[in-house]
């Protein structure tokens, strides 16, 4: 299932493409930051959390399972690769490592 099939699909990228921090995201990195992502309505007033609580279970089970990412973390391009003596990735677009 592509970005396009999924439910709200649209909605997440006319989101995403009006926040200051995407707005220099390609659009493939814009469908990139929606598919791993999910729309969440609150009402008015509603308490997200508290200062000095826990993440939501739900929150830190969905962080545990997700698998490694293969895109930079910074600038979310796909041109990364795993460079000997790092766990993590190094992207060859920006040059920002998770080892450094």
């Amino acid at each position: 299932m592509t970005i396009a099939d999924q439910p709200g699909s649209e909605e997440k990228l006319s989101i995403l493409r009006r926040i200051a921090l995407f707005s220099s995201c390609t659009e493939e990195h814009l469908h990139l930051v929606a598919a791993r992502t999910r729309l969440v309505e609150y009402k008015k007033g509603e308490m997200l959390y508290r200062e000095g609580e826990a993440a939501a279970a739900e929150v830190m089970e969905d962080a545990a399972q997700a698998p490694p990412a293969e895109h930079c973390l910074k600038c979310f391009s796909r041109n990364v690769a795993h460079e000997s003596g790092c766990s993590g990735v190094t992207c060859h677009d920006c040059g920002h490592s998770e080892c450094s």
